[in-house]
């Protein structure tokens, strides 16, 4: 009833198909699409994940959604294996992937097509998809079908915009195969980087003398680029020429998974700390969460890329006490961090603390626990004290 895609170098979660046909069901979804991993493992061969959401608008999560009506959805992540399709809205369209023998990202018009045929899309907020990111032969490390994007793009204009069909999705085609081109022409330099500029401006002049160049999507910079592209070809060709291959590198403002908790269940509490250089303090703070009577909860640390030993001193307490999540994010800021955070959460209550603060006594969780429970609340806090210069007041 469902068709799921997996790679070969892939692979899925147990509870992925189960949980993905059962949200399918109860919703009556022509596809549904959840978050997934991308991994690459370390020295040691350890797995290493990188959390990779397919928005960060969690708005769209967790309901039907018509991305024809709600179009932010075709700047969601791109990949057509996060989830399942509807055998029977396939069927019906005709959704079949560009048939092209050896080429890669043939991905890129199934995704289209899916998004845009479909009446009733639907986003899970939970990662079940891993993706490997260390096999040296994926598409994504080379740059020898630079070309591939090119065919997609024809197929997906054959299939939905000849003859002056679906008008209303030129603007998000157009910014699709924008940011496409221009991840190909990252990838190549020199004579066939010339060649690339050739053919990218050949296919921007077809869709204007077609009258379909709508750029309404686009920045401000990106209208520069095709303007330039257009109007001083030559001037972009020499600016293009000094920019170096970009070398794709997993971890490159990624959200990173370095350590998952261990225990199963739904802990009484989920802790949540943003760590950035928080050396000095990051010691006392865990020992004081870790060491508070109540014993069922969870402490989850999201490094927000410090610059001293503070992630050094936290793997530390991952050793010796398996109730520790340990995430990693570009710095961004301790908002983001606690979201970031709040995606792993398990607890019935959640309480947030500084990686510079401590519980001044054992039972402090427990307290606020007992008290939320026998009153029914939904938010219990106490009071607090200030330490400045080793004077609490």
């Amino acid at each position: 009833k469902y068709i799921g895609i997996v790679e070969t170098d892939d692979y899925v979660r147990p509870e992925m198909f189960k949980n993905l046909y059962e949200i399918a069901e109860k919703n009556n979804v022509d596809f549904i699409k959840a978050d997934f991993y991308r991994f690459n493992h370390d020295e040691e061969g350890k797995e290493i994940l990188y959390l990779n959401k397919l928005t960060d608008d969690i708005s769209f999560y967790n309901r039907v959604v018509n991305p024809r009506v709600e179009k932010k959805t075709f700047k969601f992540v791109m990949n057509t294996w996060s989830g399942i399709y509807n055998k029977e809205f396939l069927i019906k369209n005709r959704i079949r992937h560009n048939e092209t023998p050896g080429a890669s990202y043939q991905d890129t018009d199934f995704w289209f097509q899916t998004f845009s045929l479909a009446e009733r899309a639907y986003f899970v907020d939970k990662p079940y998809y891993m993706n490997r990111r260390d096999n040296p032969n994926s598409s994504v490390y080379s740059n020898k079908k630079i070309y591939a994007f090119c065919d997609e793009f024809d197929y997906i204009y054959s299939k939905l915009f000849a003859d002056g069909k679906n008008k209303d999705l030129l603007p998000e085609f157009q910014f699709y195969r924008y940011r496409s081109y221009m991840s190909s022409l990252n990838k190549c330099e020199g004579d066939d980087k010339r060649k690339f500029i050739q053919k990218f401006k050949e296919d921007i002049l077809t869709s204007k003398e077609r009258g379909e160049l709508d750029l309404s999507l686009f920045t401000e910079g990106g209208k520069k680029t095709i303007s330039l592209l257009l109007n001083e070809t030559d001037t972009f060709i020499s600016q293009q020429l000094k920019k170096k291959p970009v070398a794709y590198k997993l971890g490159t403002n990624s959200k990173e998974v370095i350590i998952q908790t261990q225990a199963t269940g739904t802990p009484k509490i989920s802790i949540i700390i943003p760590l950035y250089n928080a050396e000095k303090y990051i010691k006392e703070c865990l020992t004081s969460v870790l060491n508070q009577t109540l014993k069922d909860i969870e402490v989850i640390v999201v490094n927000d890329g410090s610059t001293d030993l503070s992630l050094e001193k936290v793997k530390e307490f991952c050793e010796k006490d398996k109730r520790i999540t340990l995430l990693s994010q570009p710095n961004s800021g301790s908002g983001k961090a606690r979201n970031f955070g709040l995606s792993f959460a398990r607890g019935e209550y959640i309480a947030f603390m500084d990686s510079d603060d401590w519980y001044p006594e054992k039972n402090i969780l427990e307290t606020l626990y007992s008290k939320a429970i026998s009153n029914s609340a939904q938010i219990c806090g106490g009071s607090f004290s200030n330490s400045k210069n080793g004077i609490v007041t």
